[in-house]
């Protein structure tokens, strides 16, 4: 039994996001775990990503944490997904358990349809968000836009 358990050995990949909202988002996940020896031959041949652009506030979060759990997905890059009356990425990422302890190191969240600074963690915005199953060893935003011109979709 013991044969078959391994240290799957720190590998580091590149994801990133691109959506029609003026922010990119990229990551770098480290994939540090106990896996059986299939599952180091899976992970030694790649890596899932799965993108979803979910039109926020009506999303199924738990639908789409069964879909995502029963396609083998690794990573999950979402567009539209709010941070308002609800935290959708919150909401998701426990459906998913993907994380133990701290929420921040599986998921990153850029917010793109209000003006001011595009990085931001705090409610009550809509945006993208980057959700991993293994920690996220590095998070990057980049504006798409000029600095100067804010965010271009507003609210209303």
């Amino acid at each position: 039994m013991r044969s078959l358990l391994r240290t799957l050995r720190p590998t580091k990949r590149r994801v990133a996001a691109l959506s029609t909202v003026p922010v990119a988002i990229a990551v770098t996940v480290t994939a540090t775990q106990v896996a059986s020896a299939d599952e180091l031959g899976a992970a030694a041949t790649g890596l899932t990503v799965m993108d979803w652009n979910i039109h926020g506030k009506g999303a199924d979060i738990s639908a789409m944490a069964d879909l995502v759990n029963s396609h083998g997905i690794d990573v999950l890059t979402v567009q539209e997904i709010q941070r308002a009356k609800r935290d959708q990425v919150k909401d998701l990422a426990d459906e998913l358990r993907w994380y133990t302890s701290d929420l921040s190191d599986h998921t990153h969240f850029s917010q793109a349809d209000r003006p001011g600074p595009c990085d931001a963690e705090e409610s009550g915005w809509v945006g993208n968000a980057v959700l991993s199953k293994y920690p996220i060893a590095e998070r990057v935003t980049v504006r798409l836009s000029p600095k100067d011109q804010g965010c271009p979709v507003q609210s209303g």
